[in-house]
Order: structure tokens, then C-alpha cells, then sequence
């Protein structure tokens, strides 16, 4: 007679000859289908509570948030050596005497450091593990272990109409407890756009609570040399701009010119004293009055800003305002954390 038809164990009578062989089956069954721990062979050395992943070879990895090396699939029960065979908590909780998380809070994977684990999210290849039981245990959730969180996007944008003032607020914004967020360091994928570009470098200041943490410069615009446009072949062509001082990858627009006048971003190929853009070649001889005209800033940030109840957020004019710069827009791209 079946006991249980969800896991098809038997029921067992004292009088039952054999009812021990009947029990250890039971158990197996319960252990094929109660999935808390997992066994894997090490591919690397591990230790106790590091994270792991399963490699394409099928073995037992260091996991890091980093896109290939996970997800993660639990934490080792003890630590081992390559190719011994080693158990790995998948899912309830796990003690560390060294941990000292903050009580409730999601645990990730960590970003940088193989096996590691964080409560900070690391952005796009963020994965909660679990979360903090108490300062010295996780309570493992594989509902959120074998899937990524993936990127909560935060973004912020604005517009501002006309010439700057100096030192103007172009934006401030309170952090609520519902809605906490953090910029991560370089700001990839912001952009700030002036539809009048500026005559000397303005820099407008990104603050938290008054402090910079990052800034957005607006370059000058330029003359183009009067020289002839260069033929790079492949669909590149070179343009003479003698100590442009532009980086690889600036958004540039060219105008005044009678082939090149568009929107491009500078080719890897650019030197110093030329800059290549992807274009058509057509044969033109600048005269020196044609210019490169910086409409999309150069946006940079040294750390992560995290931001929490209660933090503001503002962009800050130059202190001194470019008498040409004006008629903004911009997005600003973070992470949402709550």
C-alpha cells in the first residue's frame, strides 16, 4: 500500500519481514526528491560556504557574478580539492561564525571576488542567493538561485530650456525608501545633449547630498584645419584637426562642411592630430572655417553612488555658466535596489 503518492513510499508494518529494506528505499526516494543539497565534483579548489556553479565539463566552480560564471547553485558544505566529490546546501540555512550581515537583507553573489558573496547588487548579473536570518546565517532560496535578477533600471531624466545660470540646480531629487537606488561607477548608458554647444569647456557637477561624485563636461567646440579629408579606405574617412585632444569614442558633430555635415563617434583609429569617422569618402578640401561641434557631453564617475531614504540627488551648473550652452536634455541610468 502506498503511503505517500507524491513521493511513492511504502508503508511499513513492524511485522513486515524486511521492513528495514523498505525504509532505506523510502529514504532514497525522499532523498531523489528532496532537493536541499546537491553533490558535484570540484573542478577547483573550494571551501566551506564559497558559492559554486556548475561548469560546462559538469563539475563544481567558483561562482561570480560576472555573466559566465553562474548562476550560482548553492554554497559548499566543506571545502575540496580538484576532481573529489563534495556537497554543496542548495537550499535552508547556512551558518558562518565570520559572517556580519544586516538581518533581512538580500544576499548576492559577489561581482568581483570568485565564491564571495555581498549584499550590495552588483547591476546587471546581479543573483539574491537568500537573505540574512540572522547576522551569521543565510536562509538559501532557490526559487532566486537559479535565475539572475538582472538590471532593476533606475533612470532620471530631465530638460532645461535656454542658457545656464551660474551654480543653477538643474535637478534635485530625494531618495525615498521605496525607491533606492545607486548610479554605477563610469555611468554607462547616461547621456546629457546641449542643442547649443558650449564655446569654452563648461562642467556641470553630479552631487549626492552636496558632495561630487561624478562630473559632466561639454566640450568646446572646434575648427577644423583647412586641409583635404583623407580617404582611410573601408568606409572610414579622416578629417584634420590638429591637437583635438579628443578621446576615442566622443560623440562629435560636424558643421559648415559640404559632405560631412552628421553626427559620428570618433573611430579607434583617430590620432592626434586627426580625427576618423565611419562615412563615405567624398573628396573636400576644408577651409578652416567648418567645425566640430560638441553637442553630447563626456560623462565620468570615479565610484558607485548608492543612494537611500533620505539622500538628494542634484546637477549643478557650472559656477561659472558658458554663455553658449543651452537647451539640455539628458538620462541618467542606475540600478533600483527597493
Amino acid at each position: 500500500m502506498s503511503l505517500s503518492t507524491k513521493y511513492e513510499l511504502e508503508s511499513i508494518a513492524y511485522s513486515t519481514p524486511g521492513w528495514n529494506g523498505i525504509a532505506n528505499t523510502n529514504f532514497l526516494k525522499l532523498d531523489d526528491h528532496l532537493h536541499t543539497r546537491g553533490v558535484g565534483t570540484c573542478g577547483e579548489t573550494v571551501l566551506t560556504n564559497e558559492a559554486v556553479y556548475w561548469g560546462s565539463d559538469g563539475k563544481i566552480y567558483l561562482a561570480q557574478a560576472d555573466g559566465t560564471k553562474q548562476p550560482c547553485i548553492g554554497l559548499m558544505t566543506e571545502g575540496g580539492l580538484l576532481d573529489e566529490g563534495r556537497v554543496f546546501q542548495i537550499r535552508g540555512p547556512v551558518y558562518d561564525v565570520g559572517w556580519t550581515w544586516t538581518v533581512g537583507g538580500a544576499i548576492y553573489l559577489d561581482p568581483t571576488t570568485p565564491g564571495d558573496l555581498t549584499q550590495t547588487p552588483s547591476g546587471s548579473n546581479a543573483q539574491i542567493l537568500g537573505y540574512a536570518q540572522s547576522a551569521t546565517t543565510i536562509f538559501l532560496t532557490p526559487l532566486y538561485m537559479t535565475s539572475l535578477v538582472g538590471d532593476q533600471p533606475y533612470e532620471i531624466g530631465g530638460t532645461y530650456n535656454g542658457t545656464l545660470a551660474n551654480s543653477l540646480c538643474l535637478t534635485r531629487l530625494p531618495c525615498s525608501s521605496v525607491r533606492e537606488f545607486y548610479f554605477p561607477s563610469g555611468l554607462a548608458s547616461s547621456s546629457f545633449y546641449a542643442k547649443d554647444s558650449a564655446t569654452v569647456d563648461a562642467i556641470l557637477s553630479l552631487k549626492k547630498d552636496g558632495v561630487e561624485f561624478g562630473t559632466v563636461t561639454f566640450l568646446a567646440g572646434q575648427l577644423i584645419d583647412n586641409a583635404a579629408a583623407v580617404d582611410k579606405t573601408g568606409g572610414k574617412v579622416g578629417i584634420p584637426v590638429t591637437g583635438h585632444g579628443l578621446a576615442i569614442g566622443t560623440k562629435i558633430k560636424i558643421a559648415g562642411s559640404i559632405n560631412y555635415n552628421d553626427d559620428y563617434i570618433l573611430d579607434g583609429t583617430t590620432t592626434t592630430n586627426e580625427i576618423v569617422i565611419t562615412e563615405t569618402y567624398a573628396a573636400e578640401t576644408f577651409t578652416g572655417v567648418e567645425t566640430l561641434k560638441m553637442h553630447w557631453a563626456v560623462i565620468t564617475s570615479a565610484v558607485q553612488a548608492d543612494f537611500v531614504d533620505g539622500n538628494i540627488f542634484e546637477i549643478i551648473a557650472p559656477t561659472t555658466a558658458d554663455v553658449t550652452l543651452a537647451n539640455l536634455g539628458w538620462i541618467i541610468s542606475g540600478v533600483r535596489t527597493s
